[in-house]
C-alpha cells in the first residue's frame, strides 16, 4: 500500500532520517518505535506528504505522493495528530465534518451523505451519543476519539450499499494514548482494533509506549538516530535484544497468559 525507497530528509543541514526503506500492507497495524528525536515524526510527515523527501520514492498505491495533490493524498490518508488545539469551539458532530473538506468542491457545503458518512464514523469510534456536545468540554480520550473520528469521515466514502466504506484509508496516528489515563488508553486500543479489523482500516502508529506497541500492532518498525534498525512482525522484532538496542535499556518480554498478548516490562538501563 505504501512504499518508502531509500527516502532521507534534512532540516536545512540536518539529517534527520537517512536510506529508509520499508512497506505498509494494505490492513496492517504498525507501530514506529524510537527515542526523542529519532525521526517518528517526521516520518509520519513523509508518510502523509506533509514533508518531501531529500532523495528517494515514497509511494501509495503505486503512485508516488509528488505526483499527488494535497486533495488526492487527503482522500486515501489522514493524520490524527498527538494534540489538537482550536481557535474557535465546536461541536462534536462539526468537528467530525471536517473531515468531508477534501470531497467537497469550492464553496460547497456538506450534503446529507456527508452527514451521513460523519455520524458512521462517530458510531465506529462509539462516541455517537457526543455529537451535540462542544469539543472543548470533553474529556481527553473523548476528544482524541472525535479526532479519529474525523480523520474516517476524511477516508470513507459512500458504496452502492449507502454504507461508509474506506478507500484504500490509511491511519497514521501520532502518540494517540499520550497523556490519557489507563481507561482511556484502553478506549482508544478498543476504537482502534475495531477500526482495523470491522473496517479495514491500515493503522501506522508512533508511540513511545512499548506496551502499546505490543497490543496494537502487528508489525514493527524501529528507528534510531535517523536510520531503520528492525522491521518485521511484532513477535520477532519486539525482542530484548531490539529494546536494548534502541533504547539502551533492558527489559524483559514476555506474553501474557491470559490475554495472549506481548508485555514488556522496562528493567533498567544498560
Amino acid at each position: 500500500m505504501l512504499n518508502c525507497e531509500n527516502i532521507s530528509f534534512c532540516y536545512e543541514s540536518k539529517t534527520v532520517l537517512r536510506e529508509i526503506s520499508l512497506r505498509i500492507r494494505r490492513g496492517e497495524r504498525t507501530a514506529v518505535l524510537g527515542p526523542n528525536g529519532s525521526g517518528k515524526t517526521t516520518l509520519l510527515g513523509l508518510f502523509g506528504g506533509l514533508l518531501k523527501p531529500k532523495n528517494g520514492r515514497i509511494t501509495l498505491s503505486g503512485i508516488d505522493l509528488a505526483d499527488m495533490s494535497p486533495t488526492q493524498i487527503a482522500r486515501r490518508l489522514a493524520i490524527v495528530p498527538q494534540e489538537t488545539r482550536l481557535t474557535f469551539d465546536y461541536s462534536v458532530l462539526q468537528m467530525t465534518l471536517m473531515g468531508r473538506y477534501p470531497h467537497l468542491k469550492r464553496f460547497e457545503h456538506e450534503g446529507l451523505d456527508d452527514y451521513k458518512i460523519a455520524r458512521e464514523a462517530l458510531a465506529a469510534t462509539g462516541i455517537s451519543q457526543l455529537e451535540d456536545r462542544s469539543y472543548k468540554t470533553l474529556s481527553g480520550g473523548e476528544k482524541q476519539r472525535v479526532v479519529i473520528a474525523s480523520a474516517l469521515t476524511q477516508l470513507w466514502q459512500l458504496k452502492d450499499s449507502q454504507k461508509p466504506s474506506p478507500n484504500e484509508g490509511l491511519l497514521l496516528l501520532d502518540e494517540p494514548t499520550a497523556s490519557l489515563d489507563i481507561g482511556y488508553q484502553l478506549d482508544i486500543i478498543k476504537a482502534l482494533l475495531i477500526l482495523n479489523e470491522n473496517h479495514k482500516t491500515t493503522l501506522v502508529i508512533s508511540t513511545h509506549d512499548l506496551g502499546l506497541a505490543a497490543r496494537l500492532s502487528d508489525e514493527i518498525i524501529m528507528i534510531r538516530h535517523g536510520r531503520l534498525l528492525a522491521t518485521g512482525p511484532t513477535e520477532n522484532t519486539l525482542t530484548r535484544e531490539t529494546i536494548r538496542d534502541l533504547y539502551d535499556i533492558e527489559a524483559e518480554v514476555h506474553r501474557n497468559q491470559e490475554t495472549g498478548h506481548l508485555m514488556v516490562v522496562p528493567l533498567a538501563r544498560k
